[in-house]
């Protein structure tokens, strides 16, 4: 696994005014590599994902995705370790992940 830096700083720069720098560098070097999608949860960045129309996921969809993919067995164990740690999950969005995921 290896670390990468965003080419266009200048990119970076002009979007991190609505986000933080991860976030901002994440966006343009998904755009830079034509990432198929980028992994979000925060809803500024979804906001600014969808006005530079980039595909995104959340950790949520991601796990669904993994469990639809045969990736992974169950969802609950691991939205459960999310809570844990302290990863924000509604009771409402926890429920209808569930439901999803057949669980």
């Amino acid at each position: 696994m290896s670390v990468q830096t965003p080419t266009d700083q200048i990119k970076v720069s002009y979007i991190r005014s609505d986000l933080d720098m991860g976030e901002a560098e994440a966006l343009v070097l998904a755009e830079e590599l034509a990432a198929d999608w980028i992994l979000l949860d925060e809803a500024k960045a979804r906001l600014a994902a969808g006005f530079l129309e980039f595909p995104y996921i959340g950790t949520i969809g991601f796990l669904l995705l993994a469990k639809q993919m045969g990736k992974i067995n169950a969802v609950r164990p691991l939205l459960d370790e999310l809570r844990i740690k302290k990863f924000y999950i509604s009771d409402r969005v926890y429920q209808s992940a569930l439901k999803q995921a057949g669980e």
